[in-house]
């Protein structure tokens, strides 16, 4: 018990420090993290895979400057397949550090907007998500997830592993 009150404890030290030190480790203007492309409904925030981490850490500690744009990122596509289907969270996600070098996780939520009959790719298969940055209540909470307009299988695979 005390182990893993002790593994909790320092886990959450590592989360938080990684967190608060997010901004400092972000590239300067000459690289910046971000890629802004140009479309039709305004410009696409595209998370990079060498800034994967960081970028995702901005977008949850700052949604408030992400909210209503095009997010557009690749990773590995991801629910709980012993949940109903109609209580599942889809997200996309990618490895990351953590206590045992890369048990951590990098997520977003993705969802498709309701009404919408579209299918879900399969579990853990590579994919590309796109869509527009939303805030949504559950009982008294406040989430955010990419509402899809696009969700692409890929067969070429990235880097499932990220480091930063």
């Amino acid at each position: 018990m005390k182990k893993a009150l002790f593994a909790l404890l320092l886990s959450a030290v590592v989360l938080l420090s990684a967190c608060s030190a997010s901004a400092d480790i972000l590239p300067t203007d000459a690289d910046p993290p971000i890629d802004f492309a140009a479309e039709a409904n305004g410009p696409i925030v595209e998370i990079k895979e060498k800034f994967f981490i960081a970028q995702l850490n901005d977008i949850y500690l700052n949604a408030n400057r992400y909210l209503g744009k095009t997010i557009k990122l690749e990773g590995i596509f991801s629910y709980d397949p012993e949940e109903e289907e109609q209580y599942r969270i889809y997200a996309v996600y990618r490895k990351g550090p953590g206590c045992c070098r890369d048990d951590g996780q990098a997520l977003i939520e993705v969802a498709w907007p309701e009404g919408t009959d579209t299918p879900y790719p399969k579990y853990e298969a590579w994919v590309e998500a796109v869509g527009i940055l939303e805030e949504y209540k559950e009982g008294f909470s406040t989430f955010i997830r990419i509402s899809l307009t696009s969700l692409e299988e890929k067969e070429e695979r990235g880097a499932e592993y990220v480091a930063n």
